[in-house]
C-alpha cells in the first residue's frame, strides 16, 4: 500500500470487496450465460460486472443469501448506480439485474417481488437520431492518431476496422490473422453459434492492417491479428483496448463529447 501511496494512486478508484462466495456465484452466472443463453463475451462482461456490484453492496464479505434481498435494495442499488447515465446505461444496468434475477428463479430462488421492483426505463425508438459523426469529424478522428509508432498504428488499424468494415468492438479484439484472405481481399466472422460471415476488405483498410502487421505488431505467438504493446505481453487486445484507441483519439482532437465509445460507428 506505502508503493501505490507514493505514486498517489491509492484508493483513487475504489474496488467493491469481492468475497470467495460472491467470486464463486458470478463463476456460475457466467456459465448460466455461456451455456444456456449463448451471449457474446461483451455482454458477458457487463453484465458480470454489474452484478458483482450489486452483490457487493447487498453482501459486501457475507454469504448470499438472495432471500435476505428486499425490492427497496433493487430499487436503492440501482438509482445510486446509475445516477448521472444516459438512459441507455440505466437500461442496461436493469438488463443485467433482470437477467441475473431470472437465471435464480430458474434455481428455484423466489425472485418475482425482485424483478418487479426493477425501473423502467423509456427509449424512445428516435429520441437518439440524428448520431453519426459527419464526414469531417470522421477526418479528425483519424486525424489523431500518430501513426510513428507501434500503439498509433494499431490503434489507427482497430479504428479504421470499425469504420471501413462497421465491426463491433468484440469482433475487432477477436480478429485472426487466418480470418483474412489477402488474395482475394475478404474477411471471415465467426459469429454466435456456427454463424459464419464474409465481408469484403477495402483496400486502404487492408494496407493499414498490413502496415500494423509488418511494422508495429511486436513479436508474439498469439494469433489475434491486434495484440498488447504493454504488459502483460503475449496477449491479445481486450474490448478495453479497442474502445480506448478509440476514446483517447477523441479526447486528443476535442471530439469527446460525441465519441464516447464504439457504439457511434
Amino acid at each position: 500500500m506505502h508503493f501505490l501511496d507514493m505514486y498517489g494512486i491509492a484508493r483513487a478508484t475504489p474496488t467493491p470487496i469481492v468475497s470467495a462466495s460472491i467470486d464463486a456465484e458470478l463463476a456460475i452466472f457466467t456459465r448460466y450465460m455461456t451455456e444456456v443463453r449463448g451471449l457474446s463475451e461483451s455482454t458477458r462482461h457487463v453484465r458480470r460486472r454489474h452484478i458483482g456490484e450489486f452483490l457487493a453492496d447487498c453482501f459486501h464479505e457475507q454469504p448470499i443469501e438472495i432471500s435476505k434481498i428486499a425490492p427497496a435494495d433493487v430499487v436503492r442499488f440501482v438509482m445510486r448506480r446509475t445516477r448521472g447515465l444516459t438512459p441507455g446505461s440505466v437500461k442496461s444496468v436493469g438488463g443485467s439485474l433482470h437477467s441475473y434475477l431470472r437465471f435464480k428463479a430458474i434455481s428455484g430462488t423466489p425472485v418475482t417481488a425482485l424483478i418487479a421492483a426493477l425501473p423502467r426505463v423509456a427509449l424512445w425508438r428516435l429520441g437518439g437520431l440524428p448520431d453519426v459523426l459527419s464526414p469531417e469529424e470522421v477526418q479528425r478522428l483519424l486525424s489523431a492518431f500518430d501513426r510513428s509508432n507501434a500503439t498509433g498504428m494499431r490503434d489507427y488499424a482497430i479504428t479504421r476496422c470499425l469504420l471501413d468494415l462497421g465491426l463491433r468492438r468484440t469482433e475487432v479484439a477477436h480478429l485472426c490473422l487466418d480470418d483474412i484472405d489477402w488474395r482475394a481481399g475478404i474477411l471471415t466472422l465467426h459469429g454466435k453459434g456456427k454463424r459464419i460471415d464474409v465481408v469484403p476488405v477495402p483496400r486502404l483498410t487492408g494496407q493499414v492492417i498490413a502496415a500494423y502487421l509488418q511494422y508495429g505488431r511486436p513479436q508474439t505467438t498469439r494469433r489475434e491479428i491486434f495484440v498488447r504493446h504493454r504488459p502483460p505481453l503475449n496477449a491479445g487486445a481486450d474490448l478495453d483496448i479497442v474502445r480506448n484507441a478509440v476514446r483517447y483519439a477523441a479526447k486528443r482532437c476535442g471530439l469527446e463529447q460525441r465519441v464516447r465509445g464504439t457504439h457511434i460507428f
